[in-house]
Order: C-alpha cells, then structure tokens, then sequence
C-alpha cells in the first residue's frame, strides 16, 4: 500500500513538473522579439512559457532574492557574468543572442542632436542604475558632445517606458532603442543612428543553476541560435552572432 502510495505521489510530482512553464526573465527592450520567438517556440515543441518583463537591473536584484526564473534575457553581457560569477547561473550556458542600438529620437526634430548642448534641453534615457541602455546613453553623451550635458535628464525605469514618453510628446527627445524606432515604424526623419562604438550593447542570456528544468532550457537557449529565431531578431533592429 504504502509503495503504491509513494508512486502516486511521484507521478504527481512528475505531473505538475512537466506542467510547469518554462519561465523567462527578459530586459523589457527585448519583449517584444521575445514574445514572438516564444509564440514560434511553443508551435514547433508544444513546450509552455512565460515571460517577464522588466529593466535588467531589477530582473537582477530579483533573480539574486530567489525570483524562480529558468532563464535570463539580460539587455547587457555584465549581469549574466556576475549571475555566473556568483554561482546563479551556468557559465556554459552563456551565449549574445543580440547586438542592441541605441539611436537619439526627437520626433518632428524639435531638438536636433548637433544642438543638443547649446541650451538647457530635457533628455530622456533609461534609469543607468538599473538599466544597461541607460548607462550607455551617459557614456555615448560624453563622447559625442565632448564636455557634460548641459540639459536635464529624464530618467525612466527602462528603454522601454523611455521610449514612450518620447514617443507619447511629453518629452522633446531621448536616447532609446532601435528595436522600438523599428517595432513602432517611426518616421526615419525623427530619429539619428549614433556612429559610436558605445553606442551597440551586447545582451546575453543565460540559464539559471536553480531551474528544475534544465533540459527545456537548454533547449530553449539552442532556438534562440537558430535561423528562425535570428531572423525575427534581425526585424526588430538587432544585429545577431552568425
């Protein structure tokens, strides 16, 4: 009776183990090409997923509190080293699914970037505490314009909510990710490609030591390397590893 008893229970467990989703923790500028790949995913394995979506800082934080997460889609490549660093994720999992870009956005050019530092403008750029695209926005500004931002920052929680209040009017112009000037089709004339090397940012992801699904992992990480999953990528304004 009581082997029959501890069957069921590991049927049960193995069950509910099989049921549970896949999770993954994405950098809310990649939400977008991520959803798709998922949806592509589940059709081609019949495996079930769910994202969550937030600035790479704050996906960090929550990873390192214990947030059950399989997978991590960090916006930078220093995140996912200090997770493998720190014994948090598998260093052999490691892989830059994506090459983002940051770009100055100024809809209907009410500031031009050649002028950006001869008044006192308000820019907006993702939170650099939290945020990789924010910290790279700081670095890009001082190579460009020489001598510090005159202007006033604008600092948002992630690229994502930075691109919207450009995008929305309440703010004259930011630096924001390709991949939402591309997923929103904005105008070419409104936005400037920033020709600076700090300006492109490697995201990597990687699988977490604490997954009890390391087999779907895994074979979740291999479709992010495939044909099909670099092509949606390369649509929304990456550059991806051939």
């Amino acid at each position: 009776m009581l082997t029959r008893f501890l069957l069921l229970l590991i049927t049960v467990f193995s069950f509910q183990s099989s049921a549970t989703p896949l999770r993954i923790a994405v950098a809310s500028n990649f939400k977008l090409p991520l959803n798709k790949i998922v949806s592509q995913y589940q059709k081609s394995t019949n495996n079930k997923v769910t994202v969550s979506s937030a600035s790479s800082g704050i996906l960090y934080q929550q990873i390192k509190a214990g947030a059950p997460f399989d997978v991590f889609l960090s916006a930078d490549e220093n995140r996912p080293i200090m997770l493998v660093d720190e014994g948090i994720a598998l260093k052999q999992s490691m892989y830059v699914y994506a090459q983002g870009q940051l770009v100055f956005y100024s809809p209907n050019q009410k500031i031009k970037l050649t002028q950006l530092n001869k008044t006192k403008n308000k820019l907006v750029i993702a939170n650099p505490l939290h945020a990789p695209y924010g910290v790279a926005a700081k670095n890009v500004l001082n190579d460009i314009l020489k001598t510090p931002f005159k202007g006033t920052f604008i600092t948002s929680s992630n690229i994502a909510s930075a691109f919207q209040i450009v995008h929305s009017g309440n703010a004259p112009a930011g630096l924001v990710s390709m991949s939402h000037i591309v997923s929103t089709q904005v105008n070419q004339k409104d936005y400037v490609l920033l020709n600076n090397a700090k300006a492109y940012i490697p995201q990597a992801a990687v699988i977490l030591t604490r997954t009890k699904k390391i087999s779907q992992s895994k074979q979740f990480i291999a479709y992010l390397k495939s044909k099909e999953a670099k092509n949606i990528i390369k649509q929304y304004g990456y550059q991806v590893m051939q």
